[in-house]
This record gives C-alpha cells, structure tokens and sequence, in this order.
C-alpha cells in the first residue's frame, strides 16, 4: 500500500531521465526499483549510514537523478504504522545531519594536535582512548558498528575508506576525522594494524585547509607500523611551511621530511624548496645548502629560484666564498647564472671589501655575454667605497654613464658614502646636490650620511642648512640624526647650538632619547656650565629617564676640564649612590681631573688606578695617559709595573 504510491513517483519520465532501452537512471547507473527498495530498507535499519556518500546511494548532484527524486518522494508519503515514511527522507544524502558549524574549526579537542614529540606508544594508548561526546561523533560511531555487523569482513575497510574519502572530498572534515577515529579504534580492538591508506587521505584532507590537526593522522600510521603515501608527508610539510612563524615550524618540517626519505618515498620538489626556504629565513645557510643537495640527489632537478635563495642569503652575510661555491654548483646543475645570481656574488665581495675579486666577476660575466645591470655596476662602486677609494668608486660612476644606463638612487648614495669614508665631507655634499639635480629625492639616510660627514669636521653652518633642507622636503627627519648633530656640537663645545636643535626636536614631537640628553648634558659641561648641565639631568629624570655612567662620565669630564676636582668627585659619589656601576671611562676621567686640578693630586690618581684594577675593570689606553698625565710617566710606570699591567699592550692596541 506504501510502496504503489512511491514507484508511481518513481516511474515518472519527467523526475528523472532513463534510458527507455534499459530504464536505467543515466546519472547513477541504476535500476529505479531497487533503488526504492534499498532506499528505504536503509531509512529503517541502517540510518547511520546514510550520512555516507555510497555506490547505493547517488552524492549531491544538480541534474535530475533517481536517488533525489526518491528523497523528493519519501517526504510526500505519510506516516503509516509508525513508520515515518516523510522523516525517512531526510536522511538521505542531500545534506549531512547533526554537522553544526562550530565543528567546521580546527578540533581543539584533540589532545594530538601538537603530538610530534609523542613516543609511538604513548601515541597509541592516546589515540585509543580518543573519545568525544558532540553528535557528530557518536553518529559516526553508531555508523561504524554498522558497518562492522552488517557488511561482509572482507568489504569492510573498502566500504569505510568510501565514505570517509566521500566526506574528504566535500571538505566535511569533522565527519571524517570522527569517522576515521571509531575505524581505527575497531582495527585496534582486532590487533590490525591502521589503514595507511585511510590515514594519508585524512592528513591530506587536513593539510588542504592548512590545518597541524593532519600531523596527528601521520602520527598514528606510523605509531601503527604502516607507512602513509609520500603525497601525505608532502602535505604536512606543505602545512608547516605555511604556518612557518617560529623557527620550531623549520625544525618539524625538517623532521618530517627526513622521515619521508627514511621510509623510501621521494619527496616532491615543492617540499624541498620549502625546507630550503624555511632554513633560509631562519638564516640556517648550512641547512640550506645541505636540503638543496639532498634535492638533487633525489633526482630532482632545483630550478633558479632555490639557487637564488641560497646564494642571495650568503651574499647579504658576506659570505662571498659559500656564494661562488653555489654559483658553481648552479652551473654543474645545467643552469645558467644571470646578471641576478652574479650581481648578488658581487655584492658579497663588496661586504668583505675586496673590489679586486668583484671586478674579475664582472669581467667574466661580460666575456659569457652576460648584460650588467645598474646594480651590476653600484656592487662595485660599493666594493671601491667601502675599501677607502673614492676615485675609483668615481670611475665606475662614469662608466656607468658611459655604458647608456641611468644612475639610480643607489649609484649616488654609494658616492656620497665612498666621500664620507675618505673624510671629504665637501665632496659628499657635492653629491648629494647632483643627486638632486638629476631629479632624485634623497631619503633621509643619506642626508644622514652627508651630515655626520660635516659634523666629523666639526662643520656645523652647513649641517644647519642641511638640516632646514631636509626639514622642508617631503622626508621625515629621524631621531637618528638630530642626536648625531647634538653629539657633534658637544665634540665642537657649542651648547647653543646643541640645545636649539634639541628644541626643534621638541616642537616636531621626535622623543630625544637617553643618547640626545647625554648629548646635550655633554655639551654644557664639556663648556664649563655645570649648572646648566645639571638643569638638563633634572630634565631628564623628570622626562622619565634613568641617567647611566655616560651621563654622569659627561659631568666628571666637564668638571675635570675645568680643574673642578670637587665637582667630578661630587659626580662620581652622585652616580655611585645612584647604584650606577662604573666604567673604565668615568673612572679615567677622573684620573684625569686629579691632574687637571689645582693643585694636582697625583695620590688620588694612583689610589683610582689601584681601585680601579682591583674592582675588575680592563684598564685603557685612555686610563693610562690620564694617569701619566697625573702623576707622570715614571710613576705610572712604577703604579703598571705593581699591578702587573703591561702598557705596552695598551699602547699597541
């Protein structure tokens, strides 16, 4: 009486297309009438299984098919007998039931999310015990003991390994794990060992949203004695890779993909690149090279970028020896370096000041028909400014032009510090006024550069004009450089100055630091103003800054330059009553203020010196003529020789 009703529904031409020679359904391949019988025979003793995407029962599809047309049919019949012929459709596959989602996240419940570290054995009693009490799961294992006490013992892991590669494939990861979790505790239960197969297409399911939840099903295949597929280590290295914030994500990758090789699988090229990349960010440059090596050992043939990557991080290093020895290994690999690869080993030679080696590159690229680039030409330029020759550095610069390329910011900069480094602040400005010419805008490193030049010279006015200058363009100022200008006005004992542009400091809101106060503190005392200088250390307690020994070695030498012995050794009892330790460089000028004073106190010196050896400070070259000045050379001779402290060792260093 129920069954009439629903064949006729069935049977309709316009529900679903069969083929009128066979009448079977063109989607699933099947016959309509058995289809109705299991159908429902399922809805009644088999309801688990009916989350399950099986042969018996069509997936989700969007054309007309038999096994919606019997849900669609099922859900129009009444209730008859207490059989509930209308909720029995809503267990077939057309939406999984009981998948809240607040399950769709990475399941916090498991206690193996971060397992690598776990013994296979505690892994096994772990996973054994692996229980939950959410819907999803006990539905699941209410479908795996049907599973295990319907279906043949024979089909039973192929019918599991279906619906959980089912559930896989629809991204329904939370069914799946659960799933995947009852099966292996029924296999633990018979003494068999987990099903690789079913474990590596969990890890990879969970590997594809990123998720560490898939390291724990590689965990649990090898805790079993099975060995998963080489694309599940793949995926869980992949995932590693994404999530590779900590260094601790590089040292799992790498325990992974040695256990990939260990049990004979080859790796994919992807997971070496990542493993090399992770080493490099980590600046493990020994790692590097060795996992670019193992790639090639394992057939795979490293393209550009890995080679890259390796000589790029050696480079940047100064590692200009390791850099070539990968250039090498490049061109073994069939691979032909360009201006890039090159460019990079010049640059290495540049960081170790050896513009010789970088121009015989240079010379070799060109002989290979190799173009050089701007850069090319600015690693060379580098090499000559850091080596001290500006001339040639220069040279290269009309070279440059001379071979129809355009000088770049870089080109200038490298100029203007190859002038810096040979003390010819003029001719660093020169360039920096070219530079502007050309239509470039320096960035406030280089005007840096330009200004610490002058100011090593003690050539305040045009610092002052470059300064208004930079103030005016569209670059930021630094912190970095107004504290170099106020270190330079107490160098060139100019307070005035020195305390302007700390003012300006303040109405552009630039926090001076502890450096921009001992700066100016410097400048006061170094002037002979101990009030004034004073005045600024309250402002700079009040400012929340806790004074150190360079401040206080400030105020010594300013009252020591003066011949105020009483001030120094009221500066010194003020820094030791502050807990302050201090330095060999307060202590020295000290010393030295027992000379300076009148009358002089060659005693007090002599006592300093002694108390400064025993408390364990290093003496200096800078304590040793503050003590000659003090009591003379004779006797600092007599004081070096009683305390064993050989000076001609101090002389030389």
């Amino acid at each position: 009486f129920w069954l009439k009703p629903l064949w006729q529904e069935v049977m309709k031409p316009c529900s679903f297309k069969c083929c009128h020679v066979s009448g079977r359904c063109r989607q699933c391949g099947l016959l309509p009438g058995p289809v109705v019988l299991v159908a429902f025979w399922t809805c009644v003793h088999w309801r688990p299984l009916l989350h399950a995407r099986t042969p018996l029962l069509p997936g989700r599809v969007n054309k007309p098919c038999c096994g919606r047309t019997v849900r669609a049919a099922a859900q129009s019949l009444p209730a008859v007998s207490g059989f509930p012929f209308s909720a029995a459709g809503a267990f077939l596959p057309d939406k999984p039931r009981d998948v809240p989602p607040s399950k769709v996240e990475d399941l916090a419940w498991d206690p193996l999310q971060n397992a690598s570290t776990v013994s296979p054995a505690v892994l096994g009693s772990l996973l054994a015990e692996d229980k939950r009490n959410d819907q999803t799961f006990i539905t699941a294992g209410d479908t795996v003991r049907q599973i295990v006490e319907v279906t043949p013992l024979h089909e039973q892991a192929r019918l599991a390994s279906t619906i959980i590669s089912d559930y896989i494939q629809t991204k329904e990861l939370h069914v799946a794990d659960a799933l995947g979790i009852h099966w292996h505790n029924v296999l633990t239960e018979r003494q068999e060992p987990p099903d690789a197969e079913i474990c590596s297409n969990l890890a990879i399911g969970w590997a594809r949203i990123r998720k560490r939840r898939s390291k724990s099903w590689l965990e649990r295949a090898l805790a079993g004695g099975v060995t998963p597929t080489a694309a599940a280590f793949d995926a869980v290295i992949h995932v590693f890779k994404i999530r590779s914030g900590r260094i601790n994500c590089v040292r799992d990758l790498e325990t992974w993909l040695s256990r990939s090789l260990e049990l004979g699988h080859t790796p994919s090229a992807r997971s070496f690149s990542e493993a090399i990349a992770l080493n490099l960010r980590a600046e493990r440059f020994g790692k590097a090279g060795e996992w670019l090596t193992r790639m090639t050992r394992a057939s795979h043939i490293p393209t550009e970028l890995e080679f890259q990557g390796v000589i790029h991080a050696h480079a940047n290093r100064g590692y200009a020896e390791a850099a070539e020895r990968w250039l090498k290994q490049m061109i073994r690999a069939g691979l032909r370096p360009g201006v890039k690869e090159r460019t990079l080993l010049m640059h290495a030679y540049a960081k170790q000041g050896n513009p010789s080696a970088a121009e015989d590159h240079f010379e070799l690229m060109v002989s290979q028909d190799v173009e050089p680039s701007v850069h090319t030409y600015t690693a060379i330029m580098d090499a000559h400014a850091r080596a001290g020759s500006a001339k040639k550095a220069e040279a290269w610069f009309q070279r440059l032009q001379l071979a129809g390329l355009e000088p770049v910011a870089p080109n200038y900069r490298t100029m203007i510090a190859a002038c810096a480094r040979a003390g010819r602040p003029a001719e660093a400005e020169v360039w920096l006024q070219h530079m502007q010419i050309s239509g470039l805008e320096p960035d406030c490193g280089t005007f840096e550069i330009v200004i610490n030049s002058l100011a090593s010279r003690f050539l305040l006015a045009p610092c002052d004009s470059l300064l208004r200058q930079l103030r005016n363009s569209r670059v930021d100022v630094s912190v970095r450089t107004y504290q170099s200008l106020l270190g330079a006005c107490a160098r060139a004992w100019e307070p005035d100055r020195a305390e302007k542009w700390f003012d300006d400091m303040a109405s552009m809101h630039l926090d001076p630091g502890q450096r921009g106060y001992n700066a100016l503190i410097s400048a006061w005392a170094k002037a002979g103003n101990e009030a004034r200088a004073r005045l600024w250390l309250e402002s700079m307690e009040v400012a929340g800054l806790s004074p150190d020994a360079v401040t206080y070695g400030a105020l010594i030498d300013g009252c020591g330059r003066q011949g105020d012995l009483a001030g120094a050794e009221r500066a010194f009892a003020e820094m030791e009553a502050k807990g302050i330790r201090p330095d060999e460089i307060g202590v020295s000028m000290l010393i030295n203020a027992c000379g300076r004073a009148c009358p002089a106190s060659p005693e007090r010196a002599k006592r300093l010196f002694r108390q400064m050896v025993s408390d364990g400070l290093e003496p200096t070259l800078l304590a040793l003529q503050a003590l000659e000045n003090s009591v003379g050379t004779e006797a600092a001779k007599e004081v070096c020789t009683e305390l064993k402290v050989d000076a001609r060792t101090l002389r030389a260093a």
